[in-house]
């Protein structure tokens, strides 16, 4: 009865919820700011008419959240660019009216498994438990990080209370503890440390590099246009070319994969791999 009651096309107030927290995975703020809180304590919701209109069209859709993500998806506001003019960024500065595509970083979840997707390293077999500790068991911290050598998708990695990764960790990875439904986003020293000093980034630069390597019958601008466009989904400009050029003819031909390798480990610490535009 419970159940029934929530789901309700009479109650509107999970519909307003859930179409709030989904608005915020796409815009990365929600149209209430604190999709936690929907009381008195709470923001009041920046846009009102078009929070009740997503709710009355996912109620109608069948509650379908696929249909509700092509109905943001195909929106005039989703498919802005992140450019704007002086006025509107002195009006807005925190785009609340949504004017703009707000500039974004990825998630830690997201920014390892693309990672691992860009080094064809990453495993897209689902499923199981990579935890090999027996239920109620308890796992030190040492144990724990032995699962993030992984190449699993990050879902399937184990999350603890107690611990934490690193990698995750430094990009703002919540307190699995608490209640947590609008992640922050922070821009700290670690995270550079991380994407220059890793396990996660050398590894993964490694195998790229002999990927490019084995596009033998290309040229070296031809490789780094590739593996620029691979990586930042753009193609190279010129002086992008000249600079990748120089930097990895200052290498020996004995050591080509480490020349590569660098190369690739820079573009993914680079702020272009990470934030979306």
């Amino acid at each position: 009865e419970l159940a029934r009651w929530i789901a309700s096309d009479k109650n509107p107030l999970t519909a307003r919820v859930i179409v709030n927290r989904i608005w915020r995975w796409h815009f990365g703020s929600g149209i209430v700011p604190t999709p936690d809180n929907y009381g008195e304590l709470g923001e009041r919701p920046s846009h009102p008419d078009l929070l009740d209109h997503l709710a009355l069209q996912f109620i109608h859709s069948n509650w379908s959240i696929k249909s509700l993500h092509r109905f943001i998806m195909n929106s005039a506001t989703y498919q802005q660019s992140s450019s704007t003019n002086e006025m509107a960024r002195k009006k807005d500065p925190d785009n609340k009216l949504f004017a703009r595509w707000k500039i974004r970083r990825l998630e830690s979840e997201s920014i390892r498994d693309s990672v691992l997707s860009k080094s064809k390293l990453l495993d897209l077999n689902g499923g199981g438990s990579m935890l090999s500790a027996k239920k109620h068991k308890y796992a030190n911290r040492g144990k724990l990080s032995e699962h993030i050598k992984s190449n699993k998708r990050t879902i399937y990695l184990p999350v603890m209370r107690s611990s934490g990764y690193d990698g995750q960790n430094a990009f703002d990875f919540p307190d699995p503890a608490l209640l947590n439904g609008n992640r922050k986003s922070s821009t700290v020293t670690p995270q550079a440390l991380f994407l220059m000093n890793s396990d996660l980034i050398h590894r993964s630069s490694a195998s790229l590099a002999n990927v490019i390597l084995e596009l033998s019958e290309k040229s070296i601008q031809e490789k780094i246009k590739w593996t620029i466009y691979h990586l930042l989904s753009r193609p190279a400009e010129d002086k992008e070319i000249q600079i990748a050029s120089e930097f990895l003819n200052s290498y020996s031909n004995n050591d080509l994969k480490s020349a590569w390798s660098a190369f690739t480990r820079g573009l993914l610490a680079s702020n272009e791999f990470i934030y979306i535009e």
